[in-house]
């Protein structure tokens, strides 16, 4: 196999620092697609399928960019509206909602490139041989097409038929599906105990992270407001306490129809809906306040919305992909442990064919060695002798 390898084709703009208004960003938005078009072809006639991924994961990043651009800008807008006409008029309703629109525009870009990242891992070059590998190790020490090395290397160009197709696999198996799948699996645990700390659904708990991260928050941050809500619920059990009286004057009862206290979720919800039918906003915040600490001060925005346009922004969570589901979280359970397992497995094979392989990696040492001492990058490869004895050692140990 040849140790020369095909250049990746890439957008080749970077928009991480431009700066202009809303007219310029779209401007540019535009210029990279027309940029996008033309590396998407260049990928079709000399590419592989990963330099198409890696096209559209450039397009996305920089699509990204812009967007964060157009949310900033779309938030200025609405401070200056709100300064000049307030928080209560027309304008300033237009201007939220476009601001909204924005930001679940970037959502949807962070979840396509997301999934692009994961299709280039999960599409990596399956037929890469060993010997691709040595000489990427040459290269990093700065001896690459070099007669010794590419002698040495091209011994394992055909290892993928035999030890090294079973280690190359339960490598690539646990970094690259271990990094992404447990990864989310330890997503799925969070939702799963967050959830049952606030007391809602795992669905629930999902559905209201999605919208709070519009905000720049999160639910988890919530956890903490919502179960002193629950508490000021049980004071309220006490009509004449100060806790009853603010929930009257929402017209949020705390009991349900059984008489029985309302769940976290249940009472949450319905102090939400109180709170977005209040006309008096000054009156409207400092009851969430009151009810909601921090939770309430951040609240503003959603209370700002209809219901209808809540329960929207909520289905959209769905329709995103941003929700698991009950199966899948339970699923993502079950698999952490099994990707754990895994792993103990691959560190086994592992250490076997290190110690396989000790007398051919004594052979490129001995062969890198009598390079003279000009031709090799120093630094580099000083990073690479003191790993050598951590690497090392389980094949002393193993002997």
């Amino acid at each position: 196999m040849s140790s020369q390898y095909k250049k990746t084709i890439v957008i080749g703009m970077d928009y991480s620092e431009f700066s202009g208004g809303i007219t310029e960003i779209n401007q540019k938005m535009g210029l990279l697609d027309a940029e996008f078009k033309r590396a998407t072809a260049e990928a079709e006639l000399y590419g592989s399928s990963t330099d198409k991924l890696g096209v559209q994961q450039d397009v996305l990043r920089q699509k990204l960019e812009l967007q964060k651009k157009k949310v900033e800008e779309a938030a200025k807008s609405y401070d200056k509206i709100v300064t000049a006409h307030g928080y209560e008029s027309k304008a300033a309703d237009q201007a939220d909602k476009a601001l909204l629109g924005e930001r679940t525009t970037l959502l949807k870009l962070e979840k396509q490139l997301k999934d692009t990242e994961d299709q280039i891992e999960d599409t990596a070059d399956k037929n890469r041989s060993f010997g691709d590998t040595l000489r990427d190790l040459a290269d990093f020490i700065g001896v690459e097409a070099n007669p010794v090395v590419e002698k040495f290397a091209s011994k394992f160009d055909d290892v993928d038929e035999s030890v090294g197709k079973a280690v190359l696999t339960v490598g690539t198996m646990i970094t690259t599906l271990g990094s992404l799948t447990l990864k989310t699996a330890d997503h799925a645990k969070e939702i799963t105990t967050v959830s049952q700390r606030m007391g809602m659904t795992t669905d629930q708990y999902q559905e209201w992270d999605y919208v709070m991260k519009m905000f720049g928050s999160d639910a988890e941050s919530m956890t903490g407001d919502i179960a002193a809500l629950a508490e000021k619920a049980v004071e309220a059990t006490d009509k004449t306490s100060d806790t009853a009286k603010t929930f009257r004057l929402l017209g949020v009862n705390v009991r349900d129809s059984h008489k029985a206290l309302k769940t976290q979720n249940e009472l949450f919800n319905d102090v939400i809906v109180a709170l977005q039918n209040m006309d008096d906003v000054t009156r409207r915040n400092a009851l969430a306040s009151d009810l909601l600490s921090t939770t309430g001060e951040n609240l503003g925005p959603i209370l700002n919305m209809t219901a209808k346009e809540l329960n929207n922004l909520k289905k959209e969570a769905h329709d995103t992909g941003y929700v698991l589901g009950e199966e899948s979280i339970e699923k993502y359970g079950k698999l952490s442990k099994s990707m754990n397992d895994l792993k103990t497995v691959g560190e086994g094979v592992a250490n076997t064919f290190a110690a396989a392989l000790l007398p051919l990696f004594t052979e490129l040492f001995s062969a890198i060695s009598a390079i003279p001492t000009p031709v090799l990058k120093t630094a580099r490869l000083q990073i690479l002798l003191r790993s050598l004895p951590s690497a090392t050692a389980p094949t002393a140990n193993s002997s």
